[in-house]
């Protein structure tokens, strides 16, 4: 919340731009689909791991490119079932790890709405010698931190970069039935070995 305040330009674009990723990723992932009846909740998940490759390696153009290229090489062995129930699986696990910030965004939109009542009424604000068009003025300056807040806790980051990156690694690993992590994501740490 901090960076907001600090730097809202900045904050609010990234947020955008998080956004625009992930609907391009989407996009291609209804492209990449195959019609039928788990049509939607497939594309949602190859959208999901998508995202997470992305947010791995700050790389968006490859994105698709080194997933495929982990599937073809697995193609042969596993049957487009068990594909799609270990997708379907990570990109659950991705979901789950996201961050939720509901209390931050409480404790915003309880500081606004008490600024701008604080603002209007006398009795809670206490008198003030000041016009109250400045004081107004000042609580709808906040408006802004409350839209940020609510974007910011909609497209929520991982609880840790770690966490992310051991699914993607799980998820590459049970794709190849290797017994180690395959570290193909760029300066990723050693993890554990089996």
């Amino acid at each position: 919340m901090l960076h907001f305040m600090g730097d809202p330009i900045d904050s609010l674009w990234s947020l955008i731009t998080k956004a625009e990723v992930w609907n391009r990723f989407y996009a291609i992932a209804l492209r990449a689909t195959p019609r039928g009846p788990d049509y939607e909740a497939s594309a949602r998940a190859l959208a999901a791991i998508l995202s997470a490759f992305e947010e791995l390696t700050n790389d968006m153009p490859s994105v698709n490119r080194e997933l495929e290229n982990i599937v073809n090489e697995n193609g042969a062995r596993l049957a487009k079932q068990d594909m799609d129930h270990i997708l379907l699986e990570a990109a659950e696990e991705l979901v789950d790890s996201r961050s939720n910030e509901v209390l931050r965004t409480c404790v915003v939109i309880i500081n606004y709405l008490c600024s701008v009542l604080s603002a209007l009424i006398p009795e809670i604000g206490g008198e003030q010698t000041s016009q109250p068009g400045g004081r107004i003025g000042t609580a709808m300056f906040l408006s802004w931190l409350v839209t940020i807040v609510m974007l910011s806790n909609t497209l929520s980051g991982f609880v840790s970069r770690r966490t992310c990156l051991r699914i993607m690694e799980r998820y590459c690993r049970t794709l190849k039935g290797k017994k180690r992590d395959q570290h193909i994501f760029p300066n990723s740490p050693m993890l554990t070995q089996e």
